[in-house]
Parts: structure tokens; sequence; C-alpha cells
């Protein structure tokens, strides 16, 4: 369902993706999900659409959109980071 155009081992400064998720789901009060489905909805993703994510981050926006496109469509994302 996914490909990985582009994939760095760097997850910011905040210890790493699961504490950047608990922080960012405190941030929307319990409404993070609804907040990024509603983007989803607003920007028309359907099921069978290609989708690209750039900067997807911890890949939680990135799951979602993977959903709505669904097993025939096609979801492709690329994470950025430092290289060494």
């Amino acid at each position: 369902m996914g490909h990985v155009l582009k994939e760095s081992g760097v997850h910011g400064h905040l210890g790493g993706p699961r504490l950047y998720d608990t922080f960012a789901n405190l941030f929307f009060f319990g409404r993070r999900r609804a907040t990024f489905q509603a983007l989803i909805a607003a920007a028309g993703v359907q099921p069978g659409q290609r989708v690209l994510d750039v900067g997807c981050g911890t890949g939680y926006f990135a799951r979602l959109l993977a959903q709505a496109v669904g097993p025939e469509g096609n979801f492709f994302r690329i994470l950025l980071g430092q290289t060494d």
C-alpha cells in the first residue's frame, strides 16, 4: 500500500516519535484524529487515489492517508531529515 521514497533515522528533538505523538495528542486536546480526518476530507482524498505526504514525521498523518486511499490506491511518503 505504501512506498517509501526516502527515509532517515532522525526523529527530531523531543525524545523520539512516541514522546512527540504524546505531546501532539495533548496539544490537540484529544481531537488530533478528528482534526486530521477533517483535513483529509477537505483535501478530497478518495479511495483509489495516489497521495504523497512530504515530511511525514512520525507517520501519524501518513497512516490516516494510507487508510483513506485504501488498498486500491497508492500512498507515497518522504521523511525529511539529517543525513550523516
